[in-house]
């Protein structure tokens, strides 16, 4: 049978399907990822238009048919569109970022509750005011660690061998997996409070840069490869 459901979503990314219509990738909160039809969703007058750009929060309709991957999207109604964010290009660079990693650690049809409140949280914090560089590098740490991924210190992310006990050592200096990475005081501070609290919006936190290079060095050691959208925002930010 055909069911008609409602889901608050975020949107992750879309691609062309025919001449009109495109797929839509969906961040769901009790079901993961999903995958819709939005039909007409090319057409200069279609009623999708100004609702699609990734990590728009929004409150999408679909009919969904049993034994189907695909759901049928009925509307978009956008909750917080996030095309304010996108007029500035490190926060529309992050914006694709953070759709990327959903898309990548996100499991299809599974509940996602965890991963749907960080990516609020972060576009909370992003809407507040917080500098972004601080908000890539909360999102990276904690949707390494919803997945599972986050290395803990004193035991290498390459290869599992332990290190220096009572350290913040990150990945075995001795090991073929690149240069060591070790937390200065600063930056393992911050890491607890990241580990602890949300992130503080009037916040100016230090060592975010080294909390990036180990998230980008983990990422990089479960996927054999870093994600386009990472690529380019290291390009054209030396991020």
């Amino acid at each position: 049978g055909v069911r008609l459901q409602t889901a608050d979503a975020f949107i992750l990314g879309t691609h062309p399907l025919k001449e009109r219509d495109r797929i839509v990738s969906l961040l769901t909160r009790d079901s993961g990822r999903r995958r819709g039809v939005a039909r007409r969703a090319r057409g200069a007058r279609s009623a999708f238009l100004g609702t699609l750009e990734p990590m728009t929060e929004a409150r999408v309709m679909f009919f969904e048919r049993e034994g189907r991957e695909l759901v049928s999207i009925d509307s978009i109604d956008p909750i917080r569109p996030s095309f304010p964010l996108s007029k500035d290009l490190e926060r529309a660079l992050l914006l694709s970022a953070f759709a990327e990693s959903l898309e990548t650690f996100v499991s299809d049809s599974d509940p996602a509750e965890p991963f749907y409140r960080l990516a609020r949280h972060a576009m909370d914090s992003l809407f507040a005011g917080a500098p972004p560089p601080a908000v890539a590098a909360y999102f990276d740490v904690w949707i390494l660690k919803l997945s599972g991924l986050f290395p803990s210190p004193a035991e290498c992310a390459g290869c599992g061998r332990l290190l220096e006990p009572k350290t913040t050592l990150y990945f075995d200096e001795n090991r073929p997996h690149g240069e060591a990475i070790r937390l200065t005081d600063e930056g393992a501070a911050t890491l607890r409070t990241f580990l602890s609290s949300p992130l503080d919006p009037q916040a100016r936190p230090g060592g975010v840069a080294e909390l990036a290079s180990v998230a980008r060095r983990a990422r990089r050691n479960f996927l054999g490869h870093e994600l386009k959208s990472h690529r380019v925002l290291a390009e054209v930010l030396g991020a």
